[in-house]
């Protein structure tokens, strides 16, 4: 590992004993490096390695446009939380990471809900996630309306936070993430009038997780390319936080919301400043110390099903027959 010459880590890898740690490819240009970071270095502190368990019990938000490496971020950072053993339910809208599944030793599952179920039956399935440490991602079936997926996350989540309640009630605690991809359609700023109500229902749950989960090990994390869709409430309490790239004014705006508790005006003004000048798969790492790290991901070790194809991603058809595709 070669030594970070600047005050801010350049590169920034989760990897597998639990921390994020710098690392830097051998071919690495400090140089151009130092001269593109020149205006940062009284920004962003030295890098110290941060263990995945500070995302534990927290509420964590990973936001940025579509295009800039959200995807892959969230995909990595689940892997590594499930290499570290923690448990934890992904609502997947887009079907982008149930690919997480297929990677050996994470001991993944995905599972597909096709079909409603009641109130208690979805509480059972938190009930199983929790009390055996289960790592799930759902997906949902093109038979799921709106109003039925809507319905499962609300359940879901009020579920959860009654078997955490009565274990916590025992002295028993087993901290577990709930994970929404694509938070601006369960967490909008204003809600369809057609499905209000569950819209609503899903927002107070996720508010209490956020507000008072940490002391049960409630965690939340939500991903979104739409900051300015998120209802405010829910991004002003979050305490851990991945700002990847936007650009427009409405967005920058929810960040300003997502650093509510930063008292340094001038750091925060520094901070939103840098946000549009971010590469794809970096971001703006800021944890409840409020200090920032600029950081970057790797690539997921998952495949990336919504990752947009190039010229190299050919692949040979040779072995698919013509009527098969028409």
């Amino acid at each position: 590992m070669i030594e970070n010459p600047f005050k801010y880590n350049d590169y920034l890898e989760i990897i597998q004993n639990d921390e994020l740690s710098i690392i830097f490819e051998d071919d690495f240009d400090f140089k151009q490096a130092e001269e593109r970071t020149e205006k940062l270095m009284s920004l962003f502190k030295e890098a110290a390695p941060v263990p995945v368990n500070s995302l534990l019990s927290r509420s964590v938000c990973l936001l940025g446009v579509s295009g800039c490496g959200k995807t892959n971020s969230l995909a990595v950072i689940l892997e590594e939380m499930a290499r570290s053993g923690v448990s934890f339910s992904v609502m997947d809208l887009e079907g982008d990471l149930s690919t997480i599944a297929e990677v050996a030793g994470l001991n993944v599952e995905t599972k597909e809900v096709h079909t409603q179920k009641g109130e208690a039956g979805i509480y059972r399935l938190a009930a199983i996630a929790v009390k055996y440490r289960k790592r799930i991602i759902y997906s949902f079936g093109t038979d799921m309306t709106p109003d039925a997926i809507e319905y499962f996350v609300w359940h879901y989540l009020a579920g959860f936070r009654r078997v955490m309640e009565k274990l916590y009630k025992r002295r028993k605690r087993a901290p577990h993430i709930i994970v929404l991809d694509e938070a601006h359609v369960f967490l909008p700023q204003r809600p369809p009038k057609t499905r209000a109500n569950y819209t609503r229902n899903i927002i107070y749950e996720a508010t209490q997780i956020s507000r008072r989960g940490r002391k049960r090990g409630e965690g939340l994390l939500i991903a979104s390319q739409r900051a300015a869709d998120i209802v405010t409430s829910i991004l002003s309490n979050m305490q851990v936080r991945f700002l990847m790239r936007v650009t427009e004014p409405a967005d920058k705006e929810r960040y300003r919301h997502t650093l509510d508790s930063m008292r340094n005006m001038d750091y925060l003004r520094e901070i939103i400043k840098q946000v549009p000048t971010l590469r794809n798969g970096e971001a703006i790492y800021v944890p409840e110390s409020n200090e920032a790290e600029r950081v970057i991901f790797r690539l997921r070790d998952s495949f990336h099903p919504s990752a947009t194809p190039g010229v190299e991603d050919y692949d040979d058809l040779s072995t698919i027959d013509l009527e098969e595709l028409i």
